[in-house]
């Protein structure tokens, strides 16, 4: 079917939702989408039609012989001239009107009207109204999907790489810290003679003045 797509809704000419107002025929017809349309030749008559959808197409037939007719969706008027096809053709099924895009929170009012005759007479026929679903809204990620899981793993491998870099800094230095203190307590000097040779300038340990002065105060060892 021109136009249709998978999940598409037909509303036939005898659907609930569909309303005539003034002289309709039906006509039966292999050709017709559920074998039938409905047609009329009368100036004023018209038919509605409400629907929740994101969009509506009409299909219908166009010849020699049809009119002119306002298709009006949602207040807004479109003139559609169905006579071709000259002088004795026509086509039994086309898309005459099509609108996409539309709100699909609320309902929406599709009415045509028989507006003026065309070259050759006032034929209106109307074969069906196409509904395109509402779309369906993508499903939520669930927590427990694997890309959850991966994002959650890798997370865990990164805290515990920054956890440990930490502890081995922290040892680096309390090591680095043990052998310096180790390198300067051999220095410190162990006799009066060291101390003097310290305060001389003459041993490798250095010790501040007030200590030298207060050392000398003392007796020997």
């Amino acid at each position: 079917m021109s136009g249709s797509r998978p999940g598409d809704q037909f509303y036939e000419e005898t659907n609930a939702a569909i309303e005539y107002a003034g002289n309709w025929t039906h006509e039966p017809g292999a050709i017709y989408h559920g074998a039938a349309h409905m047609s009329t030749q009368q100036l004023g008559a018209s038919v509605s039609v409400t629907f929740h959808g994101s969009a509506i197409l009409v299909l219908g037939a166009m010849g020699w012989n049809h009119s002119t007719f306002a298709l009006t969706l949602d207040r807004r008027t479109h003139l559609v001239d169905a006579a071709c096809c000259m002088p004795a053709g026509g086509i039994a099924q086309t898309v005459h009107f099509a609108a996409a895009h539309l709100d699909t929170q609320r309902a929406h009012v599709l009415t045509i009207t028989n507006r003026a005759a065309g070259p050759g007479g006032s034929v209106l026929a109307l074969d069906a109204f196409i509904i395109r679903a509402v779309p369906q809204t993508p499903p939520l990620v669930s927590e427990s999907t694997p890309a959850r899981s991966l994002q959650l793993g890798v997370l865990i491998v990164t805290l515990g790489l920054v956890f440990a870099l930490v502890v081995l800094v922290l040892r680096r230095y309390r090591h680095r810290k043990q052998d310096i203190d180790d390198t300067v307590l051999p220095m410190m000097p162990q006799t009066r003679s060291d101390v003097l040779l310290a305060a001389e300038g003459k041993s490798g340990a250095l010790l501040p003045l007030w200590c030298l002065r207060r050392l000398r105060r003392w007796g020997p060892w």
